[in-house]
């Protein structure tokens, strides 16, 4: 009795352009759409290929600063899910239009830490910058926890003793970049989270690094969370902050440097 080929039947060049698609981060529905092949025969190469993909990704953690500016954007601004349909595990930024120049910063630090050219769409009022691969969630799962939606309960995972004050210092300007703010009318910087255990650790850490701070919390009403804000107040304490910690976020960090020249 001969034995039945399951394997599905391409010609080199539908495999190749399947695989160039797949490499470039393309879902399952769009490789079949662009390709006109049936979607049960791309997922047979598309599986294969995104699985090789996954496993040459290189990921360099040696600037501790910039792992903990990435770990932090995303503590603020970042998103992830994962489709098991097309097998993609994604991860977002969220940046308002007018924070361009911010996106393309995501990008290049992305491209950095991973080796991977994260795409930027604009999006009516924001802009989405979008990189696929499990290494990467898998990567940021060593650093930060969170249980049910994210912006809630996410923190970083283990005590701050287990992490280098490079670390830190960069986690706590992605968390500026994305969910802090600079007062225009005074020299004032704010961060806020509904987050409170997170909170507490930016808390912590600006001690840490023995920047002044006032803690406070607004209490939500009926179904909305307290919000938990941080401000930094002081000309020598607040240049400490821009010396030490700074903005990688190219309109905060302008409005900053304009409040100190004053």
């Amino acid at each position: 009795m001969s034995r039945i080929n399951t394997k599905p039947r391409l010609s080199k060049k539908e495999i190749n352009l399947i695989r160039k698609l797949a490499v470039e981060g393309k879902s399952l529905n769009y490789i079949s759409i662009k390709t006109g092949i049936k979607k049960t025969t791309v997922y047979y190469w598309f599986v294969k290929f995104v699985n090789k993909k996954t496993q040459k990704l290189k990921i360099d953690a040696s600037d501790e600063f910039r792992v903990g500016e990435f770990v932090g954007a995303f503590a603020g601004d970042g998103n992830f899910s994962f489709r098991k349909r097309y097998y993609h595990y994604k991860i977002r930024f969220f940046t308002a239009l007018y924070e361009e120049a911010y996106a393309i910063y995501l990008q290049n630090l992305i491209l950095e830490l991973f080796g991977k050219k994260a795409s930027l769409n604009k999006r009516k009022s924001v802009i989405v910058t979008t990189v696929y691969g499990k290494p990467i969630i898998e990567f940021l799962r060593k650093y930060v926890t969170w249980i049910g939606k994210k912006t809630y309960s996410i923190s970083l995972k283990s005590d701050l003793s287990e992490y280098s004050n490079d670390f830190l210092r960069g986690f706590v300007r992605g968390l500026f970049d994305t969910d802090g703010c600079v007062n225009k009318n005074k020299l004032q910087l704010i961060y806020g989270s509904v987050s409170r255990k997170l909170t507490d650790q930016v808390s912590e850490i600006l001690e840490i690094l023995v920047l002044s701070h006032s803690y406070s919390v607004l209490r939500g009403k009926g179904k909305r969370r307290d919000f938990n804000y941080i401000q930094m107040y002081g000309r020598d304490n607040i240049k400490k902050f821009s010396n030490i910690v700074g903005f990688g976020n190219s309109i905060k960090k302008a409005k900053l440097e304009n409040l100190l020249r004053q």
